[in-house]
């Protein structure tokens, strides 16, 4: 797939075992044995589907099988390096040294050798997840200015890796928390006072695990790995001359012996030969279809290529031209400055003339129209009907003053709940005529008005609670 895209793959493998890795290495071949034996009771039960699954976990990778595909990919130009000790080191090395511009691989801990962009999950279609060294402070939830590589390494290393094992209750989240409230330079002097950040109390930090955190640390910075341009062995990144580097991150082989184990004609745990591969030889050329065009790394011609950007597909320019043509620049005075800035009356509409023939409601209209048209100082002594206002009728002053009541202007039965008593029905009254009630005879006026009062006012208690109601 890789080669059909014009793209130049180099696999790299495994060599010796790192010193670092060592506990590490022991559990996997422990789980390599609990497999195999899982799966040869699996089939002894009858069930292979299941004992498939652990056959597949208990495979030993040797050097004899990486050898026959190592074989098979000089065939097809492709080029293959055995690393000193681990590939994700050499890998992170052809990255930085741009021999390799994307590394693709399955393991996570490759981000923390320094790798500029890394490829996990690639199907056979080339989709996958693309992860970019620029994008890394989004992981620390930090802005790119506050972002420290150093502190993203010492996360990682304190949530588990295959150097250090993670601390009981320390995972990422806690291990971000920790390292982005601290501010001492000294890692080592922080980490003491990791219970304290994280107010874990019960955890106890031993100068044991201080150090073997110092030494993880180091073998991700310091490992040793292959240079197939000088062709010998050097270290991902050279250590300061006061910080001596033992060899847990790995030891120095002959330039020799180290080329040889390279190009995968030593075994990597003995170092006994196994091929005499030499890529100088001019008899190894290949007649190949599927041949892959580019110059080898192990070439005496192989150079760095520089790599530009592709603005293809980010910068788009635009074929059109312009409907108007810049014109040239040309001096502008202070007039037209101004007329910019000035703000001019808008202008008056034009209105058709209406030819029409008016009639006797047309000029009254017009009329009024004329009269409202004058200036609003003329006409703010005119008063406004409401158009919402319902002119009620009221009752005469004779029978206000019988019932007792005061006139009520026009202003205040606008607002007033007395224009619903109005509404009532009120009763004429005679002097001639003697009124009999159950409270017995009316005689004078004067027992008249003051019944009716007392009567209106029973009336107006009945009103309210049924307004209340």
């Amino acid at each position: 797939m890789l080669l059909s895209h014009n793209i130049k793959p180099i696999l790299v493998f495994d060599g010796r075992n790192l010193p670092a890795k060592a506990m590490t290495e022991k559990k996997r071949r422990e789980n390599r044995q609990s497999c195999r034996k899982r799966a040869a009771e699996l089939l002894r039960a009858g069930k292979p589907d299941e004992a498939r699954n652990f056959l597949r976990r208990c495979i030993d990778v040797t050097h004899e099988m990486a050898l026959a595909l190592i074989k098979e990919c000089r065939r097809h130009n492709v080029d293959c390096i055995v690393a000193p000790y681990e590939a994700d080191a050499q890998l992170a090395y052809l990255n930085m040294q741009n021999i390799a511009q994307i590394v693709i691989t399955e393991d996570s801990d490759l981000v923390l050798f320094g790798c500029s962009k890394i490829m996990f999950k690639m199907d056979v279609f080339g989709n996958g997840l693309l992860l970019d060294e620029d994008r890394l402070h989004l992981a620390m939830k930090v802005r790119p200015e506050n972002f420290s590589f150093d502190k993203f390494r010492y996360m990682c290393i304190l949530s588990g890796c295959d150097y250090l094992a993670s601390l009981p209750g320390i995972g990422l989240v806690k291990a971000c928390k920790f390292v982005t409230k601290t501010s001492d330079p000294d890692i080592r002097r922080a980490l003491s006072r990791l219970p304290g950040y994280l107010n874990m109390r019960s955890l106890t930090m031993t100068d044991e695990y201080r150090d073997d955190f110092m030494l993880a640390d180091a073998t991700f910075r310091h490992q040793v790995v292959f240079d197939p341009l000088t062709r010998s062995l050097t270290r991902l990144s050279q250590p300061p001359d006061d910080q001596p580097v033992t060899d847990y991150a790995g030891t120095m082989l002959p330039s020799d012996q180290a080329y040889q184990l390279a190009l995968g004609n030593l075994n990597p745990h003995t170092l006994e030969k196994v091929d005499s591969y030499d890529p100088d030889l001019i008899s190894q050329v290949r007649n190949l279809v599927n041949v892959a065009p580019h110059v080898s790394i192990w070439s005496r011609n192989y150079k760095l290529s520089v790599v530009e950007p592709d603005l293809t597909h980010t910068m788009r320019v635009s074929q059109q031209q312009d409907i108007f043509p810049n014109k040239p620049c040309e001096g502008v005075s202070d007039e037209d400055l101004i007329s910019l800035y000035k703000q001019d009356e808008p202008p008056t509409k034009k209105h058709k003339p209406d030819n029409r023939p008016e009639n006797e409601d047309d000029i009254k209209l017009n009329e009024v129209a004329a009269t409202k048209a004058v200036s609003p100082v003329l006409n703010a002594g005119k008063s406004r009907r409401n158009p919402f206002f319902k002119q009620l009728s009221s009752a005469s002053p004779n029978e206000n003053k019988l019932l007792g009541l005061r006139d009520v202007t026009s202003s205040e039965v606008k607002f007033s709940a007395i224009n619903k008593f109005n509404k009532l029905r009120h009763t004429d009254i005679d002097d001639t005529v003697l009124v009999h009630s159950r409270h017995g005879l009316l005689r004078t006026l004067a027992d008249r008005q003051t019944f009716n009062s007392h009567t209106r006012v029973s009336s107006l208690h009945l009103i309210y609670q049924r307004l209340d109601m």
